[in-house]
């Protein structure tokens, strides 16, 4: 996701603000194929991002439990538009996850007008109870409190693999893995936690 970096910096909304863009110059008949490309390529960043876990972590979807924290486009926004956790919902469901579990302090009432409650999908009110016996844990907004999850994690009895979109806990990572986390981070090499 090193796209998020560059794209998002300083708050500007870049990826929601190229699609309307696209979208009214499409309506008046002009040619957008830089604008579509650049939404195409910011897509194939998202799923090679998430290919990773099973490419580098030799990581199975099928069957898991997965925590999504953030499904906000942005943080301090309940904006859901062009968030990428809603291609994140359906590769998991293209993977056959069994359960996907997500938190998110602002734009989980507007997730769930997409994705309704069901077998598959659990919302949570807390970091905690969102990770709790997953297989996976997927950062995708950078909420500010999501820098405070390495210490939840670190009591865990079970070490899922953490998959850190917006590089919320960079600076835990030598501890995560010397407490047995498998890290596949943006602008990152796979790290292999100890065993």
């Amino acid at each position: 996701w090193g796209w998020f970096n560059s794209l998002y910096a300083g708050g500007s909304c870049f990826i929601k603000d190229s699609r309307s863009l696209a979208h009214q110059l499409k309506a008046s008949g002009v040619a957008v194929p830089l604008l579509n490309e650049t939404y195409l390529a910011n897509q194939r960043q998202l799923t090679s991002f998430l290919g990773r876990a099973e490419k580098e972590a030799g990581f199975d979807w099928s069957n898991k439990k997965v925590t999504l924290f953030g499904v906000a486009f942005k943080r301090d926004t309940n904006d859901i538009r062009n968030s990428p956790s809603i291609n994140i919902v359906n590769f998991c469901r293209e993977r056959g996850v069994k359960e996907m579990k997500i938190y998110d302090p602002a734009a989980t009432d507007l997730f769930k007008k997409i994705f309704t409650e069901s077998s598959f999908i659990k919302y949570f009110t807390n970091e905690s109870g969102a990770m709790e016996d997953s297989d996976v844990i997927i950062i995708a907004t950078d909420w500010p409190q999501f820098r405070g999850l390495a210490a939840d994690l670190i009591t865990k009895k079970h070490c899922p693999l953490l998959m850190d979109g917006r590089r919320m806990l960079q600076h835990h990572y030598a501890t995560l893995a010397k407490a047995g986390f498998d890290i596949i981070a943006v602008g990152s090499p796979f790290i292999s936690g100890k065993k």
